[in-house]
C-alpha cells in the first residue's frame, strides 16, 4: 500500500485462520491517515457466498444497511494503535476507488479479485 507496509484488506466473514487465501470482493476503502502517511484500509466480503456474514455487494448498500458495522470499523481503525498515537480520518471511498487502489499495488503474481460492476 501507499505507506510501504502491506496492503491491509478487512475481510468481513465468517471466521477465517490468520493467512487463509481467499477470493474477495471489495466493497469500500477506508482512507487514514498514519503518522503522517496516507494508509488506506480495503473493506471486502468474501467472494464465497457461503463465507458471507453481510450480503452488501456495494459500497451504497454496506452504508446503507450496515451503518453501524461501517461506524464500528472507522473506530477501530482510528483508535486501534492507542491513545497515545494520533490517526486523521480521511473519508470513505466505494467500491471503485477500492478496486483501482488493490490494483494499483498488486503484484503480478497476485491471484485475480472480483468486482461487482
Amino acid at each position: 500500500g501507499g505507506d510501504g507496509d502491506a496492503h491491509d484488506v478487512l475481510v468481513i466473514a465468517e471466521q477465517l485462520a490468520t493467512g487463509t487465501k481467499v477470493a474477495i470482493i471489495p466493497i469500500a476503502a477506508l482512507s487514514i491517515r498514519d503518522n503522517g502517511e496516507l494508509d488506506t484500509k480495503i473493506i471486502a466480503i468474501p467472494a464465497d457466498s457461503s463465507l458471507q456474514i453481510i450480503k452488501a455487494q456495494d459500497f451504497r448498500s454496506f452504508s446503507i444497511e450496515y451503518s453501524a458495522a461501517k461506524q464500528i470499523i472507522e473506530q477501530w481503525f482510528l483508535n486501534y494503535k492507542g491513545l497515545s498515537h494520533q490517526v486523521e480520518f480521511l473519508g470513505w471511498k466505494n467500491e471503485k476507488v477500492a478496486l483501482a487502489d488493490i490494483k494499483k499495488w498488486m503484484l503480478p503474481s497476485t491471484t485475480k479479485i472480483q468486482s461487482v460492476e
